[in-house]
């Protein structure tokens, strides 16, 4: 779905319309309205009993031909612009092809949470990602404000020395709290590293530790559109309640025992 632009603009009812059209498809619509208008033209000919001569012939064949080309040369040029404009906001997934090695966060990388913060921030299909500045919502910047305090714990992936997955717990008052003894769990994964099996890596190696630390069970909280849900419940977590967000999405809480 190239489409994947913000519901009711009009780029996107553009792109609705016109983009499913394929190149080829968009060629042989030319040539049809070519051959139609081609016929036409040469029955009004023949009912005015006005019948051709050769020049003629050769005139009507020159201009067709350079209408074919000039149509093939806009279509492509149309194709490629609805397929930029389709494509905003997507990024080519990274095949991965070196190790993926997964350890505590650092300190020094603590820093890298805002990134990862934004990466979270589900957005469904066919709406265009939000500001940057959206992580500074007080309920959002929450998640990461302060980091490195008491009972704070996360766990990183990194391939070729570049992190692409962070998952972390916190005790706070979120939207996933339960109590004080319950941490909270949030994870993000670059979207290019999405769907080779990172964040389960990440997130399995977080739960030996948190029962290492005497946790007996993490919480989260998630959009219920959003597919990561059964990716949760293969991982554990059950649905314990509803509830909607301070923007009135409506989240489930999830919770996972441990021991």
């Amino acid at each position: 779905m190239y489409c994947n632009l913000k519901n009711g603009s009009f780029r996107k009812r553009v792109c609705d319309i016109i983009f499913p059209i394929s190149l080829l498809q968009i060629i042989l619509y030319v040539f049809v309205l070519g051959l139609l208008s081609f016929t036409i033209f040469y029955w009004v000919r023949i009912i005015s009993q006005n019948l051709w001569d050769e020049l003629s012939m050769r005139i009507i064949i020159m201009v067709l031909t350079i209408g074919a080309v000039v149509s093939f040369v806009l279509a492509r040029i149309l194709h490629n612009q609805l397929r930029i404009l389709g494509r905003l906001n997507k990024q080519e997934k990274i095949e991965i092809k070196k190790e993926i090695i997964v350890r505590p966060i650092r300190k020094e990388e603590y820093l890298l949470l805002e990134e990862f913060l934004y990466h979270a921030i589900f957005i469904p299909e066919g709406e265009e990602m939000p500001a940057k500045n959206i992580i500074y919502d007080p309920e959002i910047y929450k998640y990461i404000k302060n980091f490195g305090i008491k009972n704070d714990y996360g766990m990183i992936a990194e391939v070729g020395g570049k992190v692409v997955s962070i998952a972390w717990t916190r005790v706070i008052g979120a939207y996933g709290f339960i109590d004080s003894a319950t941490p909270e769990l949030a994870i993000s994964t670059l979207p290019q590293y999405r769907g080779q099996g990172i964040g389960e890596k990440v997130m399995n190696k977080l739960f030996e530790e948190l029962i290492k630390r005497g946790y007996k069970r993490t919480s989260l909280s998630v959009q219920k559109n959003n597919p990561a849900v059964r990716f949760y419940k293969r991982l554990g977590y059950k649905i314990t309640h509803e509830k909607l967000d301070h923007v009135g999405n409506e989240d489930y809480l999830m919770i996972k025992e441990l021991i």
